[in-house]
């Protein structure tokens, strides 16, 4: 047993001891641009010298094969994907991190720039400047088209992530990845946990996060979004009469009347009674228009005959300027504005998502009733009307 041990451990040594074997990259690649372009283009294989200038020409001369257009020398133009990236250290910078970030949404035949300035023509001459053709990318790399290495010759070359920071930490940041129709990368991008902010003090299970990309302040999504014995998740609103104001247009949910369509106008711009809003608490709170109590909203945005169902029901979160409202069938689908249009979306924690609520005064509780029971009196009388002449 002794001799075997030892065996075991000599052989788990040698087996350490093995380089892991070298990614290559393909012998060839097909990007299919403006035109379908076989790379390495003939003539420009890996290992061979080339004749334009430097790397910024070659990049622009297989970009022009591919999309038979140039790029220009600026960041931040439309084809940029990286235009909205904030110009800071943490987002730009190589690093293993933010190559797999970036790269990884950009599609073959992207030009990618990373130099140790962000701003400028790229004609400016600084001390670390290179330019890149993105030719394929998978979770662990990319395979990169580039001019002007070693003896001014092509490479067509795979690096891991980690590689890629290897070779280009020292030109410091990535100034642009372009190629044509780019969107923005904020508009794509996952947030990160870029820093660490706090321990939400109304949802004291969630940390908060800025993104370093965005900015935006978000919750970790290893951390619980929603507990429900969190009294900020699951806030307690007293059964009655509420205005709906919402936070981004400082507009009221509105019903229009019997149509089962929902707005925001002003207040009592289309009727107090369509802007009064009732809660019963009962497994889930349900919103009815004071207008017509028999109606209640559901998950797609609409009034539809009150049945009590989980898609009628709803949730209120407390945030600091307001409500966030949770349908219940779907608790991350929230009741929000896009305009004057209410509608129901995935939360995204923005301004058209947040509620105020406004408790009624007596005299528009009373209004409410008023107007209520004379249209019902109003209905009643027609019908007796129709009766008698019916007859």
């Amino acid at each position: 047993m002794k001799h075997l041990k030892k065996f075991l451990a000599v052989l788990l040594v040698f087996t350490l001891s093995i380089p892991a074997p070298q990614v290559r990259a393909q012998d060839s690649y097909e990007i299919h641009g403006a035109v379908t372009v076989t790379i390495p283009i003939p003539g420009y294989e890996d290992g061979t010298p080339h004749p334009e200038k430097d790397c910024w020409d070659f990049s622009q001369f297989v970009y022009e094969q591919i999309w038979q257009q140039q790029f220009s020398t600026y960041r931040g133009t439309d084809d940029d994907m990286l235009r909205d990236v904030p110009l800071t250290d943490q987002a730009r910078t190589i690093n293993a991190e933010n190559a797999k970030k970036y790269i990884s949404c950009a599609i073959p035949g992207a030009t990618i720039r990373v130099m140790d300035r962000m701003d400028g023509p790229d004609s400016i001459r600084y001390n670390f400047m290179h330019s890149q053709i993105v030719v394929y990318v998978d979770d662990d790399g990319v395979t990169i088209y580039e001019g002007n290495m070693i003896g001014a010759r092509v490479q067509l070359k795979y690096y891991t992530w980690e590689d890629y920071e290897a070779a280009w930490a020292k030109n410091k940041y990535f100034k642009y990845i372009k190629y044509p129709g780019a969107p923005s990368f904020i508009d794509i991008h996952t947030c990160d946990s870029g820093t660490f902010v706090s321990r939400d003090e109304s949802h004291p299970h969630l940390n908060l996060y800025t993104c370093s990309v965005c900015g935006k302040l978000h919750g970790d999504p290893a951390s619980a979004e929603y507990v429900k014995t969190c009294s900020y998740c699951n806030a307690v609103v007293d059964t009655g009469y509420y205005y709906l104001k919402n936070k981004e247009s400082g507009m009221y949910l509105t019903s229009l009347s019997t149509a089962d369509i929902l707005v925001l106008s002003d207040l009592s711009e289309r009727g107090t009674a369509r802007q009064v809003w009732i809660r019963v608490t009962d497994s889930g709170y349900r919103l009815c228009p004071a207008g017509y109590p028999s109606r209640a909203v559901n998950a797609a945005a609409a009034l539809s005959d009150d049945r009590n169902v989980t898609s009628q029901r709803w949730r209120f979160e407390s945030v600091s300027e307001g409500y966030i409202i949770h349908n219940l069938q779907d608790s991350s689908a929230v009741l929000g504005a896009d305009g004057t249009e209410v509608v129901v979306k995935t939360d995204g924690r923005e301004e058209g998502q947040i509620w105020e609520l406004e408790k009624v005064p007596v005299s528009d509780k009373i209004r409410t009733v008023q107007t209520v029971f004379l249209r019902r009196l109003a209905y009643a009388a027609l019908r007796s009307v129709l009766h008698r002449s019916g007859n």
